[in-house]
């Protein structure tokens, strides 16, 4: 009976994996319900496992105290909601708090909304680290990392190698011109970038661990042909920093994968290893040729100005002057949107994000908050870290290995929150729990 709540839960995560990316990112309001309700069944499969099973959760006592901190900060600011927001005359309704000295959020609505999607996700990082103890999960789970993010290159290849100006299914509307920028599903290019950064070390992965087990010749021409596409998609991606970033990951992979790589080559031919190294350079350049690399090459001389960024170092400067109003819990979860048009009259456009996530959320959730997420992320990442140089021995090489992977693309995820807001977008949100959830296996 628990068995089929237990794979149950597990499917539903797999098909949640693959609908948030293809969903256009899940960055519309109706690709956020449909994975929130997803994440829903999910848990609710789990749940009832854990009460069938008569057990706890497996999570560390750390991570669940700060699991506890961030929801109770979180629905608090929610219950305690000084306002919500009129967007018809763009003011804030003022509404009666519990405890009107207290901290509560100026949006109860979106605040509501947001905490609904962390308690979800928070609940996926638990469940991923519960079941990292069955073997046969982490390599599905592995696998359907990997695919997802390689049907998302493979696309945005297509794209490019078309010449598409919108997303192959959706209709250009209005008279100005097309966006350019857009990535397979991810209608903007950076977010498309932060997505591959997060899915290809696990693609690569797969590959060098078929290269390292000696797998089958054809399945390890399929896995390498996954990790090529997915390193010519980042090539082909016109975001600067996913660029940078995924060099940045290539060169980590490779060092994380050096002992390996040494053992393995003093047993073949150099000629062999010569040979394959070069047919490999040879096919990413054919790939990237195609899918017309040289436009996403070209940005790097287009916006190279004598002021490019200039827009988001205003508004990091205007975020500075609304952190400081803050104070200790923020404004709430989610009124980002509603909060800083009011510091930033100056600036022009609006700004649904900061571009730069680590002072949204001193924004949003203040500094207590902002603690207590620094404390969740550098415990998991810290904790993924220690089971590999501390206990490599008595890990099984699969767990040791995709433990690396999530912390070595947790590390490219995070260094590029400081740029742009690939952790507001709720796919990557996703895939980001995914990899905490791996690093806290207990």
């Amino acid at each position: 009976m628990k068995a089929i709540f237990r794979y149950g839960a597990r499917w539903i995560l797999f098909g949640a994996l693959v609908f948030a990316p293809w969903a256009y990112g899940a960055t519309e309001a109706w690709a956020i319900n449909a994975l929130n309700y997803l994440l829903l069944a999910m848990v609710g499969c789990w749940g009832i496992e854990l009460l069938v099973d008569r057990r706890r959760p497996r999570l560390s006592p750390y991570a669940a105290v700060v699991v506890t901190l961030i929801l109770c900060l979180g629905w608090w600011m929610v219950i305690n909601a000084n306002a919500t927001h009129d967007y018809e005359y763009d003011l804030f309704v003022p509404i009666q708090p519990l405890f009107p000295n207290a901290a509560g959020s100026v949006d109860h609505l979106l605040s509501a909304a947001m905490m609904v999607r962390i308690t979800l996700l928070l609940a996926t990082i638990s469940f991923v680290a519960d079941s990292m103890r069955e073997p046969e999960f982490v390599i599905q789970l592995w696998w359907m990392v990997a695919l997802a993010g390689t049907s998302i290159a493979v696309l945005g290849l297509l794209q490019k190698a078309t010449g598409a100006e919108v997303i192959f299914w959706k209709k250009h509307l209005g008279p100005e011109p097309p966006s350019l920028t857009f990535f397979a599903t991810y209608v903007y290019h950076a977010n498309a970038g932060a997505f591959q950064n997060l899915t290809w070390p696990f693609a690569a992965g797969l590959a060098l661990r078929g290269m390292e087990r000696n797998d089958h010749p054809l399945r390890r021409a399929l896995l390498i042909s996954f990790a090529v596409i997915d390193l010519v998609a980042i090539m082909a991606n016109t975001s600067r920093a996913a660029q940078l970033i995924g060099g940045l990951l290539l060169f980590l992979l490779l060092m994380f994968f050096l002992p390996s790589f040494r053992r393995r080559a003093a047993q073949r031919s150099w000629k062999v290893t010569a040979a394959f190294v070069f047919l490999l350079v040879l096919a990413i350049l054919a790939i990237a040729y195609s899918s017309q690399w040289t436009r996403a090459l070209a940005r790097w001389q287009i916006e190279s100005g004598p002021d490019p960024g200039g827009g988001r170092r205003d508004a990091a400067r205007f975020g500075w002057q609304t952190a400081k109003e803050a104070g200790w819990f923020g404004f709430g979860p989610g009124p980002f949107r509603v909060v800083f048009p009011r510091y930033s009259i100056d600036l022009a456009g609006t700004w649904r994000f900061l571009h730069e996530d680590y002072l949204q959320t001193i924004i949003e959730w203040g500094w207590a908050g902002m603690v207590c997420w620094v404390a969740l992320i550098v415990g998991a990442t810290g904790a993924g870290a220690r089971a590999i140089w501390r206990r490599s021995r008595q890990l099984l090489p699969r767990y040791r290995t995709i433990t690396g992977i999530a912390v070595i693309a947790l590390a490219g995820v995070l260094i590029h929150a400081v740029v742009d807001f690939p952790l507001q977008i709720a796919s990557i949100q996703l895939y980001a729990a995914v990899c905490l959830g791996i690093c806290e296996r207990k």
